[in-house]
């Protein structure tokens, strides 16, 4: 059903029966059924505002069982996330929250195999995160995990982010094994950040078979600007020696 009051308003229930997403992208052949509502409306002055329910979308999507639930709200500026739920074969993926000037969002990653999830990729992904707080000043909890990781040419045998940054400050960490960045073969690579966002301690081991690096930085943001010291460089590049 369609109306204008004075907007444009919407609502239609929708049942998929086996339908292709191969015939838009060659990659993604499969067969898809279920039932999705949309309720929404567009206002006189262009605010778009949608509520999409998603009752079970099942099938199979490149040869993996697929299964998507839960609700997607989008009022103006406000992107609203309610108990979503993928799943493509072993991989798992939930979404719950809301993001817009104020942000409360959660997501999980159960992933044991990306390969299903699009072409190309390939390893495993486990993790969990959360992001609160504001747009300006966010607070932002990860751990995130991945073991043979592979995308177009870029390698990784071992990930591991952790991050515990609040809204006066924290931690966070990357570090990556064994991986092929840009044509770079590196055996570690390490990357800590510790502080607050106005004064803060930043550092960076790399060891590669043809470069190695260390960096330490300390400083801090000041009207959206950051300002530091450089505390220590040491480069080594087989080409041109240690600096």
């Amino acid at each position: 059903a369609v109306s204008w009051t004075p907007g444009l308003d919407w609502k239609a229930d929708i049942t998929l029966d086996a339908i292709d997403p191969g015939v838009l992208r060659a990659d993604f052949p499969g067969r898809i059924g279920g039932r999705l509502s949309l309720d929404g409306g567009m206002t006189e002055d262009g605010v778009l505002n949608l509520d999409t329910r998603i009752g079970g979308l099942d099938g199979e999507l490149r040869g993996q069982p697929l299964r998507i639930s839960g609700d997607l709200q989008l009022q103006g500026g406000r992107l609203t996330a309610r108990d979503l739920s993928i799943a493509s074969g072993e991989n798992r993926i939930q979404v719950d929250g809301e993001a817009e000037q104020d942000i409360d969002l959660r997501i999980d990653i159960n992933a044991p195999n990306l390969a299903g999830l699009y072409p190309g990729l390939s390893g495993r992904l486990n993790g969990t995160g959360s992001v609160n707080g504001t747009r300006e000043n966010p607070a932002v909890t990860a751990a995130l995990d991945g073991e043979d990781l592979q995308f177009e040419g870029y390698q990784v045998a071992g990930l591991e982010l952790r991050a515990d940054w609040q809204q006066q400050g924290g931690i966070a960490s990357v570090r990556l094994d064994d991986a092929l960045l840009a044509g770079q073969a590196l055996t570690t690579l390490r990357l800590d950040l510790d502080g607050k966002p106005d004064a803060h301690r930043l550092s960076l081991e790399l060891d590669g078979a043809e470069l190695a690096a260390s960096l330490a930085a300390q400083g801090g943001l000041q009207a959206n600007r950051w300002n530091g010291n450089l505390k220590r460089l040491r480069l080594a590049q087989d080409a041109v020696g240690e600096w």
